[in-house]
């Protein structure tokens, strides 16, 4: 119990020096949320706006314009009906009903089943490919079902078609018949509709996280969740607060575990702050009227629950980091591990035209580092243990969070037995990136950068090692 009343009044502390910053993290992170969203959707809009413009205007101009205009038109024409698509879909307001997501939905089926679409795979993150319809090169077969008798009839004599030679009169006419029949009104071009409608082909209630899954968002959210330790644990390194809690009657395990429990507080106040914007910008977009609530929160639930790793890895590097950049410039090798020293290997050979794994067998063999859980699907057996292996890590690191120096906060490294092996983890990557940028930006010759990289970097980022970097 006692334990309990001095991790929350040690918490009380952290939250009264750093709440400006929290908030304006807050901030950060409902702004990022509501943006990217945002501009997913906005994708998402203009793809159900092609769709509606071609059934409406498009297809038929399209096969008017490749009729009548000559060679000369051609061009000019097919650019003024593209530019006023482009045109519909900056003024489209509508709300996208149940019923005209069942018709894109049905369109995409016999689009998939007439191999329309471009059979490469998907990336996800939350699914695996062959549970969500991906289309590959043999997968058609299973889109049958979707057809109507009347759009099964006509198969032989769309392939038919498919085989004319295009051009001729009789091509036409033809097209304009199966046109009717097989309107080609979905944008093949726009990845997050046919995402949307992929990831919906079978649902009773619109799902929304793999549509508006992006490499890019998942990036900024991991920056900001990986902003909350650095704050926590890294900040009061670099100033007189640190000395402050060391001088305070309580031990410094209790300190880490209130700093650890801390961070996981924050993490939840995003995850319903980013949760709350999301839904004001869903209700507010083209899903307004069939969006649900459960699918809203589904779409940041393995971002975040991932987020508990960089927590964690936080904590665990603060143990024996002693500022922010050694903790933030750590996190690379934590996440890359075995990937990390072979990544410099690979980048060096390729400086000198050795291409050590031009095949590419042996990194295929390798197992998946954790990096790779943050960006892909990975079965959530693998998420779960990598987070079990990193909290026991947590609690270890408890211990050697016991014998900080705080006379050495603000150096790279507080512990000094490890301030040799995090030397030379940081001294692999910072010379591969100087070989790197010396070649490839500068220009200069491999054997004099290799030279200059010896001679100087082992010496400057030794002497940056035992820098005290403290206000």
């Amino acid at each position: 119990m006692k334990m309990c009343k001095d991790i929350l009044k040690i918490i009380r502390i952290y939250l009264k020096q750093y709440s400006i910053m929290l908030v304006i993290l807050l901030i950060a992170f409902s702004t990022f949320a509501a943006t990217t969203t945002n501009k997913q959707l906005n994708e998402l809009k203009n793809g159900v706006a092609a769709y509606d413009f071609q059934l409406t205007t498009g297809i038929a101009k399209e096969l008017e314009i490749r009729k009548g205009a000559s060679n000369d038109e051609l061009n000019q024409k097919t650019h003024e009906l593209y530019k006023l698509k482009e045109e519909y879909q900056k003024n489209y307001k509508e709300k996208l009903s149940k019923e005209k997501l069942d018709e894109m939905k049905h369109s995409y089926a016999v689009g998939a089943y007439l191999h329309n679409f471009p059979s490469t795979a998907l990336w996800t993150f939350y699914t695996n490919n062959e549970d969500l319809n991906v289309l590959t090169g043999g997968g058609s077969e299973k889109y049958k079902q979707y057809l109507t008798e009347e759009e099964l009839n006509n198969v032989p004599k769309y392939k038919e078609w498919s085989r004319m030679q295009p051009g001729s009169k009789e091509y036409f006419d033809k097209q304009e018949e199966l046109d009717k029949l097989y309107p080609p009104a979905l944008d093949i071009s726009n990845t997050k509709t046919l995402t949307f409608l992929k990831e919906n082909l079978e649902a009773s209630k619109v799902k929304l996280k793999e549509t508006l899954f992006n490499e890019g968002t998942n990036i900024g959210y991991y920056i900001l969740i990986t902003l909350i330790p650095l704050l926590i644990f890294g900040d009061e390194y670099h100033t007189n607060f640190g000395k402050f809690v060391a001088s305070l009657p309580y031990e410094k395990e209790k300190v880490y575990f209130a700093k650890v429990i801390l961070s996981f507080l924050i993490l939840i106040v995003t995850y319903i702050l980013t949760g709350l914007a999301n839904i004001a910008v869903i209700s507010n977009s083209l899903l307004g009227e069939i969006y649900n609530v459960p699918a809203v929160l589904e779409i940041n639930n393995k971002i975040y629950i991932l987020g508990i790793g960089l927590v964690l890895l936080g904590a665990i590097l603060s143990s024996f980091c002693g500022n922010i950049l050694s903790i933030g410039v750590m996190y690379i090798p934590a996440l890359t591990l075995i990937y990390y020293p072979l990544g410099v290997w690979v980048v060096i050979g390729k400086l000198f035209v050795v291409d050590y794994f031009s095949n590419e067998p042996f990194l295929d063999n390798i197992p998946r580092m954790p990096i790779f859980y943050y960006f892909g699907y990975t079965p959530w057996k693998n998420i779960i243990i990598y987070l079990v292996i990193l909290t026991i890590i947590m609690l270890l690191a408890s211990k050697v969070y016991k014998k900080h120096n705080v006379e050495k906060e603000g150096e790279f490294f507080i512990i000094e037995r490890v301030s040799l092996v995090g030397y030379l983890i940081l001294l692999m990557g910072v010379f591969a990136s100087t070989l790197l940028v010396l070649v490839d930006i500068f220009g200069i010759n491999q054997i004099v950068a290799l030279a200059l990289t010896i001679l100087l970097v082992p010496a400057v980022l030794w002497k940056l090692v035992k820098t005290k970097i403290r206000i």
